[in-house]
């Protein structure tokens, strides 16, 4: 009956405190360990023999696996990234070549070749650096090599 009277009030008692003795021992352990990593791997090998071993054959199969993967893909990308760059380029001189034949290569129709050619053959970075130019040549930004 004194439990009820306990729960039932306006204001209720605290419950005291009961801290688990296996949550609190394995925390001390681990507490124990954060300096020395060494230590914890063997702790952990007692308990599960093989752990590490495990963990690092899974390690090395996913490293190995990320890797092909990556490399794979770099290589798709590079080769891709020739291709379009080599069509651009033959783009532009055709364009070029039958501009000048047909008599009809005005400074714009030049400079507009060149943007592009530029912007082809230098990726981003080659288009950042046309916009950065381009800022400087209207006055908004200083040019690259004075900026703080």
């Amino acid at each position: 009956m004194q439990d009820d009277e306990a729960s039932s009030g306006e204001v209720l008692r605290p419950l005291p405190d009961k801290p688990d003795p296996a949550s609190t021992n394995l925390i001390a352990l681990i507490k124990n360990y954060t300096d020395r990593p060494d230590l914890f791997l063997a702790e952990v090998e007692k308990h599960d023999p093989g752990f590490t071993k495990r963990m690092n054959e899974a390690s090395e199969n996913r490293a190995t696996r990320t890797e092909t993967a990556r490399f794979y893909f770099g290589k798709r990308q590079a080769y891709s990234a020739l291709f379009l760059s080599v069509i651009a380029a033959l783009a532009v001189l055709i364009v070029l070549y039958v501009m000048v034949s047909s008599e009809q290569a005005t400074f714009w129709n030049l400079l507009g070749l060149g943007v592009f050619y530029a912007i082809t053959q230098g990726g981003v970075l080659g288009f950042n650096k046309l916009i950065d130019g381009m800022s400087a040549l209207i006055g908004r930004r200083p040019p690259p090599d004075q900026r703080d």
